[in-house]
């Protein structure tokens, strides 16, 4: 486990750019101070196992928030980042991954007993749209006219 600051340090690293992030000097709820990102639920619940490392993934993130920045293919950058030459299972595993993880925010905003039913189905209605979007689109990031060509004729280039 690392601390936040490890963690805020590490991203700005990564990032560049000159990138920096200061401590908040305000009071925060006593909680705050020990607060914690735990992946166990996702690891009994969901089967789910990390890739990576802290520091790898951390790395991973900045270079895909940096990606999408540049307007790239983001469907192609995420199957890259799985590693495959399979594209095609690629794409199936994530599908179902979208889907487990769809199925989880479900699941949890039903337990959750301040969210009415009403809200968990406005959510899966959500979550059910936006998966199907993902299934079937070609996902970039358009900053206008001249970034969605651009973002086309990238992807339309050969990839040596």
């Amino acid at each position: 486990m690392r601390p936040a600051r490890w963690v805020a340090d590490r991203i700005c690293q990564a990032w560049g750019d000159a990138l920096s992030w200061t401590v908040d000097q305000r009071e925060h709820p006593r909680e705050a101070h020990w607060a914690k990102l735990d992946s166990s639920k996702a690891r009994v619940r969901l089967g789910w196992r990390p890739h990576w490392d802290l520091g790898d993934g951390l790395d991973s993130t900045v270079a895909w928030y940096r990606a999408l920045a540049a307007g790239e293919d983001m469907r192609e950058h995420a199957l890259e980042l799985r590693g495959t030459t399979d594209r095609a299972a690629a794409e199936r595993a994530l599908t179902r991954a979208s889907e487990k993880l769809a199925g989880a925010m479900v699941e949890s905003a039903h337990a959750d007993p301040e969210v009415s039913e009403a809200e968990v189905l406005r959510l899966r209605e959500d979550l059910t749209q936006e998966l199907e979007r993902l299934v079937g689109a070609d996902i970039a990031v358009s900053r206008g006219p001249t970034a969605r060509a651009s973002a086309r004729e990238a992807s339309a280039r050969p990839r040596g």
